[in-house]
C-alpha cells in the first residue's frame, strides 16, 4: 500500500525566528482510510467533543493554536502522536530535534539563545504527555498502523539569509525546503501519495517536481487556483496534490502544520527568553511584521554589546 505524505509550513511571513517545514507520513496496511476515523478513539478534530474530551486534537494549526491553551494543545498532539510510546518524559529539545529534524542542530547551535537541553514538554506536565501518547499508540496499534514518519526542516534567519544570497527571492527559499522534504519522503520500493499545502504565492509546481524526481516524467493532471495535481510512474507510482487549505482535508498535512507551528513557537520562546534576560521588561515578539520592527529597535543597542550580528536575528526579506 502507498505511503501518504503531508507537507506544510509555519513562519514564512515573519522577519524574526525560523521558517519551519514538515513532512508527516502514514502507511495503512490495507485500503487507505481516513486517519481521523481510524484513530478516532484517541484523536479528534477541532470543535469535536468538549473540554473534558481526553483525545488529542489534530487539525490545522491555526485552529489548534488559539488562546489561552493553544501551545499546550499543539504540544500534546505533536508529542503524543510522533514520539515512540516508551519515550522517557521529559526529554531535551536537542534529542527531539535529532529525531524529527537532524540537520537543524548545525545552524541552531550558532544562535546564542538556543538551548538544546531545554526540556520538553515546554508547557504541559510530563505525565499528561505520557498518558496522551499511551492513548494514541494504543489506537494506532489497534488500527495496525506503524509509527508515523516525520521530517522537519528548520531554517533560522542566518540560513534563510544565506539562501536568499543564492536565490532569486524568498519563494525560492521555501521551494528549497519543499524540495528537500519531497526527496526525504521518497520510498524507492513503494508508491507515494503527497498532499501539500499551497506554497506561498506559487501556483505551478511541475518544474520543481521534475527536478526533485529526475528518474521519471512528471505529468500534469490538473492546474487551477485551488488545486494542482501531478503524477509520475517510474517503477512505482508517485502523485502530488497541492491544495489551498490542505490541512483541513488531510490528516498528515494537519499534523505537519502542527509540528511546524509547535517547533517554531518553542524556538521563539527561547529567543524571547534570551532578550528578556538582557533587557528586563521587554515585551515578547512573535516575529511578524510591524511588531518585529519594534522589537528590533529595542534590542539593537544590546545586540552590539552582545556581539549578535544582524543576520542572526533579522531575515532581510
Amino acid at each position: 500500500m502507498p505511503w501518504h505524505i503531508g507537507i506544510d509550513e509555519a513562519g514564512y511571513g515573519p522577519n524574526m525566528g525560523p521558517l519551519l517545514q514538515t513532512a508527516v507520513g502514514v502507511r495503512f496496511p490495507a485500503k487507505p482510510r481516513c486517519a481521523w476515523r481510524a484513530l478516532a478513539k484517541a484523536v479528534r478534530r477541532h470543535g469535536e467533543g468538549d473540554n473534558d474530551d481526553p483525545r488529542i486534537v489534530i487539525d490545522d494549526s491555526k485552529k489548534v493554536y488559539l488562546p489561552p491553551e493553544g501551545l499546550r494543545r499543539l504540544e500534546r498532539g505533536v508529542l503524543a502522536a510522533l514520539c515512540p510510546p516508551d519515550t522517557p518524559w521529559p526529554v531535551p529539545l536537542g534529542h527531539f530535534l535529532a529525531y524529527v529534524a537532524p540537520a537543524a542542530l548545525i545552524d541552531l547551535v550558532a544562535e546564542p539563545w538556543f538551548d538544546e537541553l531545554d526540556p520538553l514538554p515546554a508547557v504541559s506536565e510530563p505525565a499528561e504527555i505520557a498518558a496522551a501518547a499511551g492513548m494514541f499508540h494504543q489506537a494506532r496499534q489497534k488500527a495496525k498502523l506503524p509509527l508515523l514518519w516525520v521530517r522537519s526542516r528548520v531554517t533560522p534567519p542566518s540560513l534563510f539569509n544565506r539562501l536568499l544570497d543564492e536565490c532569486a527571492n524568498k519563494a525560492e527559499v521555501l521551494a528549497t525546503g519543499l524540495f528537500e522534504l519531497i526527496i526525504a519522503a521518497r520510498r524507492p520500493d513503494d508508491d507515494v501519495v503527497y498532499a501539500i499545502d499551497r506554497q506561498g504565492g506559487r501556483i505551478y509546481y511541475v518544474g520543481l517536481l521534475q527536478t526533485a524526481c529526475p528518474d521519471g516524467w512528471v505529468e500534469i493532471l490538473e492546474e487551477t487556483e485551488a488545486r494542482c495535481r501531478y503524477r509520475m510512474t517510474a517503477g512505482r507510482a508517485v502523485s502530488w496534490s497541492f491544495e489551498v487549505e490542505a490541512e483541513s482535508r488531510h490528516f498528515t498535512v494537519a499534523l505537519a502544520s502542527m509540528v511546524s507551528k509547535y517547533l517554531r513557537e518553542v524556538l521563539m520562546r527561547q529567543f524571547n527568553r534570551y532578550w528578556q534576560k538582557h533587557i528586563p521588561g521587554i515585551k515578547a515578539t512573535a516575529g511578524y511584521p510591524v511588531d518585529s520592527h519594534r522589537f528590533l529597535a529595542e534590542i539593537h543597542p544590546v545586540m552590539r554589546t552582545l556581539n549578535v550580528g544582524h543576520r542572526l536575528v533579522w531575515r532581510r526579506k
